[in-house]
């Protein structure tokens, strides 16, 4: 028997965040520009200027981590209300059937 999805969370068998994957070419291709300019840069950049750049990247990334898990946890939390809007007219409606 397959583990279900909640064990699969809790044993660390899923990692979301490293699930995403996007597919869509303008995606791609703006990672390739970026990585292309930053390079651009900092080979024009002293040193001193290179570690603040360095240290800028570093935050953006701590910045995109938590918008990412606010995203996700938004994301999640939506799909359980509209599970549980369905489930709720569901049962209104078997109930409707039942009484009729």
């Amino acid at each position: 028997m397959s583990k279900t999805i909640l064990q699969q969370l809790y044993d660390g068998e899923i990692f979301p965040a490293e699930q995403v994957n996007p597919k869509q070419p303008k995606y791609r291709e703006f990672c390739r520009k970026r990585g292309e300019e930053k390079e651009y840069l900092r080979e024009r950049l002293s040193e001193s200027d290179r570690e603040r750049f360095d240290e800028m990247e570093n935050i953006s990334q701590e910045i995109a981590t938590i918008y990412g898990y606010e995203n996700f946890t938004c994301g999640f939390r939506l799909g359980l209300l509209i599970a549980l809007e369905i489930t709720q007219e569901t049962e209104a409606l078997s109930n409707e059937q039942e009484n009729t």
